[in-house]
């Protein structure tokens, strides 16, 4: 908001909801006054937005939850991701709930290559903002015991065979 006071003692409140350089001028007359002018330039600038990237589940043969979300938390920004594992390249977008945040789901990661995560969010009256992630895809755990399992039945097969 932009406060001015006048000659006539009379305040004047605006809220000016849009980036860049805005001119105000005001003219006020009241009988038995002097009328008023005055003129100002205002610059507003944009508020200032982060972006943090969080991924769950980056695990071997799941989907991923890949959470945006923007500081201070605001409603309604757009949030674009762009998601590569080894040369496979997807693009998302989504709009920012009441929180400041925006989910996804990724995959299923069918390599273990690192999951690479680049966000931006943009908003009228904010900075845009841009960030990016790299996680690491591992093993998951049913995948850890199967393997295990296999190895162990052949291991456990090759000494049992008798030789011929």
């Amino acid at each position: 908001s932009f406060v001015a006071e006048a000659a006539c003692e009379e305040g004047v409140e605006l809220e000016l909801n849009g980036v860049g350089d805005w001119s105000i001028e005001v003219f006020a007359w009241r009988p038995g006054y002097s009328p008023a002018y005055g003129r100002w330039v205002v610059d507003v600038k944009p508020r200032p937005l982060n972006v943090t990237v969080k991924v769950d589940n980056a695990l071997l043969l799941r989907w991923a939850r890949v959470t945006a979300g923007t500081t201070p938390p605001v409603a309604g920004a757009s949030v674009r991701l762009t998601v590569r594992l080894c040369t496979l390249k997807e693009e998302f977008s989504a709009t920012t709930s009441s929180d400041g945040t925006a989910a996804f789901t990724v995959g299923p990661l069918l390599l273990p290559c690192p999951l690479e995560v680049f966000a931006e969010a943009e908003k009228k009256g904010y900075t845009r903002a841009e960030t990016s992630v790299s996680v690491g895809v591992a093993p998951s755990p049913e995948l850890i015991v199967a393997v295990s399992t296999a190895l162990a039945l052949l291991i456990l097969w090759r000494r049992t065979k008798k030789p011929s």
